[in-house]
């Protein structure tokens, strides 16, 4: 998978700053489950951001209601955990490059 790729998704699936960083949360430990009210205090966001990020990511096939009421990565496909696991990976070397695929969707990648 290459950059390209990636930011493809990046593109298409990731529609603020602040998403990527509650799927990069939830991704970091895929076998944990999180509360609404925890992802608040560890995002420091509000509930209504939260909620609204999580079913955007549940939409997408990334997110899943588990565990009552909780939250926690869980991929639809191998597909998708491999996009995001190559998403983590770019976003940790490149974190300007994938910031600017955000917040500039209309302009061509590579620029």
């Amino acid at each position: 998978m290459d950059e390209t790729d990636v930011l493809q998704f990046v593109r298409t699936q990731v529609a603020s700053a602040w998403m990527l960083e509650l799927l990069l949360l939830l991704q970091r430990d895929p076998q944990s489950s999180w509360s609404c009210a925890a992802l608040v205090r560890e995002l420091r966001g509000t509930v209504e951001l939260v909620i609204q990020n999580l079913g955007l990511l549940i939409t997408a096939g990334l997110v899943a209601e588990v565990d009552g009421g909780g939250y926690g990565y869980r991929p639809k496909t191998a597909e998708l955990a491999a996009l995001v696991a190559a998403f983590a990976k770019l976003y940790a070397q490149k974190r300007v490059t994938v910031l600017h695929t955000i917040f500039a969707p209309s302009e061509k990648i590579g620029r």
